[in-house]
């Protein structure tokens, strides 16, 4: 069954690799590591830092998230933080993977509203809604959808609304892409408003975004 943790960092993945704020805005560097596997299960990035995987391709063919492969940005080799990245079936041939490695302001959860005008611009989101229901002759399999909102912060509303359109762009063009669900839709703006704590020097807008028809087994 796909969690919710798994659905987030699917979801934090796609947004970091889609070009939304700059890597020099991000505070990330792109790297392509490249060798040969053989049979593998899983490789790892000996670097603590990294952000997203943009590409994998193995044996001249692209790699999926969720699909072909999962990402641990956070895991423990041993008392060394590494970024695994774990294959669905193993993997044979020549690779290359592209990633970002640095400090970042995109994040699988809400901005906080206490953050210094420097950590602006900023896009965070989270799940605000699941539901689940029974399918299939019998009820075999779970259907599941995913309301997430994804709030963009900026000092100028200008960046804010281009932010928008940028990512609201990327979504559409990718909406049959994700691993989890068979379909993604925009069903929503919020207004324009404030970041509380910085008065009236950062405005935000949330953007909320249905993924829809998500089937796991019970």
């Amino acid at each position: 069954m796909t969690t919710t943790r798994e659905v987030k960092n699917e979801i934090l993945n796609f947004i970091r690799s889609g070009d939304i704020l700059t890597d020099s805005i991000r505070g990330v560097q792109e790297k392509t590591i490249t060798g040969t596997l053989s049979s593998d299960t899983e490789l790892l990035i000996n670097v603590s830092n990294v952000k997203n995987i943009v590409e994998i391709i193995v044996d001249s063919v692209e790699l999926s998230y969720g699909k072909d492969y999962t990402l641990d940005l956070t895991y423990d080799d041993s008392g060394t933080k590494k970024a695994k990245i774990s294959f669905t079936s193993s993997q044979t041939g020549s690779y290359s993977v592209t990633y970002h490695y640095g400090t970042d302001k995109i994040y699988g959860s809400f901005p906080k509203d206490d953050l210094s005008i420097g950590s602006y611009p900023r896009i965070g989101f989270d799940v605000l809604a699941k539901s689940k229901d029974n399918n299939g002759i019998g009820g075999e399999t779970w259907v599941s959808d995913y309301l997430v909102s994804i709030v963009l912060a900026a000092r100028r509303k200008e960046d804010v609304e281009d932010y928008m359109d940028a990512l609201e762009t990327l979504i559409d063009q990718n909406n049959k892409s994700f691993s989890f669900a068979s379909i993604a839709t925009v069903v929503g703006q919020g207004p324009m408003g404030y970041a509380s704590r910085l008065n009236n020097e950062v405005f935000q807008r949330s953007l909320d975004v249905r993924f829809q028809l998500s089937f796991t087994n019970k």
